[in-house]
């Protein structure tokens, strides 16, 4: 042993994850080309609740567990190593998950499960549109306990073909007999460079979770770059890629701890027994209205550029936003112009916190040991607004009004655009937007995210909404920086001006595939 591996501190013990009942979506993502979501409901038809069980349990071998989607992309990195060429990845993916009015129907006990998981999101005061009874306004699925799905299904692909394959077989087995009825259906495909339909690209910024598959030390869940002598090694993944307790996330693993990112806390005691390895999913059907949101930051490009007094681009507009350029780079990397475009840029497009500066950093990526240098601070927000969409829902080791550290609100985001991809001067503007699921343990802290950060001016540091993404359904919305300049810059975008509109979504339980796999066949009393 070297002296200086006899000086490290002695490794961090990381839980086993049961891998083969924790299903793939939510960790590691499935991460394919194309996806669909369908949403089946049990049908009131004699008997119907016990061939829905039947059908679910004979869907269980096709659920795609974390195991084998790890197994799939180990294989597919070694390949691609090896040859340049990063081969397909299997045929289908799939996945399921339930939501409350399910569970009886199934035979899955609900007490103690959140009120908002049994209330369903038309409860969540998430300041959707609303029609004078109360009830969301022009959405696909979910208004309604009607259009609520029992059972939604996952399915990825990575070509339309095998998609509609897939989706034309999971339909034909949904038919008479089966006790289900399919309610809702939607496809999604990434867009080039995985940027989403304004032009930023998108899923930049995931936390990495701690776990691993077997008694190896180091069969890692979420694989590690940094040299393991580097201090950052213990609480990262990689730059900007924070590691948390898989309880954080999944039932009945070490949660993460306010102040100590390297000791597990206590485990996520599961309401229900049935509820381990099992997660909240979150599912949003975005609509995105691409040109009022160019509208806008062009028209705020002049205003702005009249307050401060220097010429303001509507990229920048955009950017303060996002919180990041286009490409990628975040604002207080790149606060004026976004960098020329290689792999240090790529290796550093998270290396950055805001309340205090980070360190230069070597990482070994694609084979190459990069050097990724350090970024300032930001608390005062001189570079990166205190209203951007990253910013807000994201405050890395700044202060937030709740008093805990922004590490505790993470989600596993695993969402896809759906629609055709914008055309400068076209007509009516088709349904395009973002099928947004995320995956987590504690709905309470999503609905932070949403109705406490994201929807509000004074939170969670104030100085405006989350203009990208923030929803008020009556009040106008606002923004101010305080810039380095003589006089701060306003932006304001009025009651009805809105580029982004809710236009379906509900609260689900993905479970472990034992649950779909030990449904009883006994009929329902």
């Amino acid at each position: 042993m070297t002296a200086a591996a006899a000086e490290l501190p002695p490794p961090i013990e990381e839980p086993i994850l049961e891998a083969d009942e924790i299903q793939g979506n939510i960790l590691p993502g499935f991460g394919t080309m194309h996806e669909a979501l369908v949403g089946l409901r049990i049908t009131d038809a004699a008997g119907g609740a016990l061939h829905a069980r039947r059908w679910l349990r004979e869907l269980t071998p096709l659920i795609t567990s974390l195991r084998q989607l790890h197994t799939v992309r180990e294989m597919r990195r070694a390949v691609a190593t090896a040859t340049g060429e990063r081969p397909s990845r299997p045929e289908v993916l799939l996945n399921a998950a339930l939501s409350a009015p399910a569970l009886p129907l199934l035979g899955l006990p609900s007490e103690n499960l959140p009120p908002l998981f049994l209330g369903g999101m038309t409860i969540a005061g998430l300041q959707d549109d609303l029609d004078a009874w109360g009830a969301p306004v022009g959405w696909k699925f979910g208004a309604t306990t009607e259009t609520t799905p029992h059972v939604l299904i996952i399915i990825g692909a990575e070509t339309p073909e095998t998609l509609q394959f897939a989706l034309g077989s999971l339909k034909a087995s949904t038919g008479l007999g089966s006790g289900f009825e399919v309610i809702y259906e939607d496809e999604g495909r990434r867009l080039p460079d995985d940027r989403e339909h304004f032009g930023f690209r998108d899923g930049l910024s995931q936390p990495g979770v701690r776990g691993r598959l077997d008694e190896h030390p180091e069969s890692f869940v979420t694989r590690r770059y940094f040299d393991p002598a580097d201090p950052l090694a213990r609480r990262f993944s990689r730059p900007g890629e924070p590691l948390l307790w898989p309880g954080q996330f999944i039932f009945g693993y070490p949660t993460h701890l306010d102040n100590d990112d390297e000791t597990p806390g206590l485990k996520a005691t599961p309401p229900q027994a049935w509820i381990v390895n099992g997660s909240f999913l979150t599912v949003r059907r975005l609509r995105q209205d691409v040109a009022t949101f160019r509208a806008f930051s062009e028209r705020q490009a002049q205003s702005v550029s009249a307050q401060l007094g220097r010429a303001v681009s509507q990229d920048e507009i955009e950017a303060w936003l996002v919180g990041r350029w286009r490409e990628g780079e975040p604002l207080v990397r790149c606060p004026v112009t976004p960098a020329p475009g290689h792999i240090s840029v790529e290796a550093s497009l998270n290396h950055f916190d805001y309340a205090d500066p980070v360190p230069d950093v070597t990482v070994l990526l694609e084979g190459q040991a990069i050097r990724v240098s350090g970024a300032p601070g930001d608390l005062s927000a001189d570079r990166c607004p205190h209203f951007a969409h990253i910013r807000k829902v994201n405050l890395r080791d700044a202060p937030n009004d709740q008093g805990r550290p922004g590490l505790q609100f993470r989600l596993l985001r695993r969402g896809i655009p759906y629609g055709p991809a914008f055309v400068e001067g076209e007509g009516e503007p088709p349904d395009r937007g973002l099928l947004f699921l995320a995956y987590h343990r504690d709905l309470d802290r999503f609905m932070t995210l949403s109705a406490s950060w994201m929807n509000s001016a004074d939170a969670p540091e104030g100085h405006g909404h989350d203009l990208l993404v923030g929803q008020q359904r009556e009040a106008p919305r606002s923004a101010t920086r305080f810039p380095s300049a003589p006089a701060p810059a306003r932006l304001d975008a009025s009651a009805a001006e809105r580029w982004i509109r809710a236009t379906g979504g509900g609260f689900f339980f993905a479970p472990a595939k034992s649950v779909f796999r030990k449904l009883s066949l006994r009929r329902p009393d």
